[in-house]
């Protein structure tokens, strides 16, 4: 092998490090409590009185998807706010942990369809029924897929009840 052979191998080598090294940034789930901005199209919407607070997943332009926790509803549902699948929006909020290979994000704010909607909740209405703590749940807390420990950095488990 030549030496400019050589350095052409450590140079293809070093970009392909370069490479791996931020494929595994981008994947890599946010830090608990960490604020995040995310922009997507809504694919599922939950209003319903489930345990917890209501929620829509939404998956980013990178492919990611994402589950949000919103409310107070009343107070939206009187402002206009009604998300269906399809919708394009934007989510601002603190990300919480992961559950179903989803990040889980407490939202601050939501815009849909060019207005602004703030959805920050209390802890008091996180709660749902049947909730043994928090929005994130822990065991026996009927939140799918959780199986028991609440999540780390969350503000809203081991809340009393």
């Amino acid at each position: 092998m030549t030496i400019r052979s050589k350095q052409g191998v450590w140079a293809l080598l070093a970009l392909a490090g370069m490479a791996v090294t931020g494929w595994a940034q981008q994947t890599k789930a946010p830090e608990p409590g960490s604020e995040l901005k995310i922009e997507g199209e809504v694919t599922s919407v939950s209003l319903t009185a489930t345990p917890g607070p209501p929620t829509l997943t939404l998956k980013a332009t990178d492919g990611k998807e994402y589950t949000v926790h919103f409310g107070p509803l009343p107070t939206l549902q009187s402002q206009g706010f009604s998300p269906k699948v399809g919708d394009k929006i934007t989510v601002s909020g603190t990300a919480c942990c992961e559950m179903d290979g989803k990040t889980m994000i407490h939202s601050k704010e939501i815009t849909l369809a060019g207005k602004t909607f703030r959805t920050p909740m209390t802890p008091q209405q996180m709660m749902g029924p049947g909730m043994q703590s928090g929005c994130c749940g822990k065991a026996g807390s009927g939140m799918p897929g959780n199986a028991g420990g609440g999540c780390p950095g969350c503000s809203h488990h081991d809340m009393p009840h």
